[in-house]
């Protein structure tokens, strides 16, 4: 039987309709059309207000209570959202701290994805805060960290890496921060590298322990060495100052520089002294004054260089010949050993002088 009710007193006819609906033991008009057979029009107008009750209709109650009154639809849970829910600026956990987990067995699951589509230079974030109001100097605000199953006969869960921010100075506008990288080393967790203020700190102050840095190259790696206990760097590669710039030491008036590739420069406003001491003054070196020349402290000494041999000896660069501009002592073997002091000239030539 068909009910028109398009031509009454539609408000009076709500009211009445409202009624029946509680008579009936239903929850709200919606679930009225389906009991009344009725006219299109009158239809509209009882969709109409149903929309505009349909949430007074749900009493107040706790996100636990509204959790008993749904059915759970997968067996996986109690509320179940569509399979790309939109949640704006939810809220997870509580004061009293759960925590959310995402678990999967399948390759490079589970995942996180954080997506920014704005047209803008900025991207997406992630946050970690501690906002205490009791923070102090060197608070821990948070930290990433990496776990996984060692291989013991009952597989144990290590931390393998982790990385931590801490608040080295909360004093207000002098603030610092610390970023840390920890990884595991033999079985034990170290600090390995530490970014705070305008500083990098490389390695864990271990005795013993040689930290490395290294370089993966195609061809060749490198390595630069820091040897603790015994106070210096170690390269275990060569070392190219590839320009004319300048190593120097304690001051800009003293090192070492190459003006050319055919040339390499030791420069001091004093002095450059070799000699035998590698900590200290020496006692016993050859001191080259600022302006080039040279002299012999303590023991040591000019030695030219000493040739034996029959004949003497030809211009040329070979261990049996003189170089130009050299001088040396020539022992005649041809002559009962006899002595000469040999010059090679550019101009003049080969010239010797007998001495014993």
């Amino acid at each position: 039987m068909a009910f028109d009710f398009s031509n009454i007193d539609i408000r009076s006819l709500m009211l009445e309709m409202e009624d029946l609906a509680q008579i009936a033991g239903l929850r709200n008009f919606a679930k009225l059309g389906s009991e009344l057979s009725i006219s299109a029009k009158t239809q509209m107008l009882i969709d109409s207000k149903a929309d505009s009750n349909a949430t007074a209709d749900i009493p107040v109650m706790t996100s636990a209570e509204f959790a008993t009154k749904i059915s759970d639809e997968t067996g996986s849970g109690l509320v179940v959202f569509d399979t790309t829910p939109t949640l704006v600026t939810p809220i997870l956990g509580v004061a009293s701290g759960t925590s959310l987990s995402l678990s999967s067995g399948t390759t490079d699951l589970a995942l996180l994805t954080l997506i920014n589509t704005n047209a803008d230079d900025t991207g997406s974030s992630l946050i970690l805060k501690k906002l205490s109001s009791a923070l102090t100097d060197n608070d821990y605000l948070g930290h990433i960290k990496w776990t996984g199953y060692n291989d013991a006969v009952s597989p144990e869960e290590i931390t393998y890496g982790r990385i931590y921010v801490r608040s080295v100075d909360v004093s207000d506008g002098t603030e610092d921060g610390q970023m840390e990288f920890r990884v595991v080393v033999a079985g034990t967790e170290r600090a390995l590298l530490r970014i705070a203020g305008n500083n990098v700190t490389i390695g864990h102050g271990v005795a013993g322990v040689i930290h490395a840095l290294q370089f993966d190259g195609e061809d060749h790696d490198g390595y630069l060495d820091w040897m603790g206990t015994l106070d210096y760097f170690r390269f275990e590669d060569d070392l190219l100052m590839y320009s004319t710039e300048k190593l120097m030491f304690l001051d800009t008036a003293i090192g070492i520089y190459s003006q050319a590739n055919t040339f390499m420069d030791l420069f001091a406003d004093g002095a450059i002294r070799i000699g035998d001491s590698s900590a200290g003054a020496p006692t016993n070196y050859a001191n080259f004054a600022n302006n080039g020349n040279l002299s012999f402290v303590g023991s040591s000494g000019f030695y030219p260089r000493r040739i034996r041999q029959t004949t003497i000896p030809a211009n040329g660069t070979t261990d049996t010949q003189i170089d130009i501009g050299e001088l040396l002592m020539w022992c005649d073997s041809d002559d009962s050993d006899k002595i000469y002091l040999v010059y090679n000239d550019a101009t003049k030539g080969i010239v010797s002088i007998a001495l014993a």
